[in-house]
C-alpha cells in the first residue's frame, strides 16, 4: 500500500546555456523543450539542472543544433 502524506515534491527543470538559465517544459530521453521564448542559440555544451525538493543533479549535454527558436524541441546528447 503507497502511503501518502499530502506533500508533493517540489520538481525544478532548467537548462543552463550560454550563461543563461532557461526554464524547461519537458524532458526527455534525448530531447527538452524550452519553456518560454528566447533567442536563437548556437550549438554548444549545456547543462541540465534538475531539481527534486532540496536535491539537485547536474547533467551536462551537449547541444549539436543549437536553440534554433523556443518553445519547440530541441536536441541533446
Amino acid at each position: 500500500m503507497i502511503s501518502q502524506s499530502g506533500y508533493s515534491a517540489r520538481v525544478g527543470l532548467t537548462l543552463s546555456v550560454g550563461g543563461r538559465q532557461l526554464a524547461l517544459s519537458h524532458l526527455g530521453p534525448n530531447d527538452l523543450t524550452i519553456r518560454d521564448a528566447c533567442e536563437a542559440i548556437p550549438p554548444m555544451d549545456a547543462e541540465i539542472v534538475i531539481t527534486v525538493d532540496d536535491e539537485t543533479e547536474t547533467v551536462p549535454v551537449f547541444l549539436p543544433h543549437g536553440i534554433p527558436n523556443a518553445p519547440q524541441k530541441v536536441v541533446y546528447i
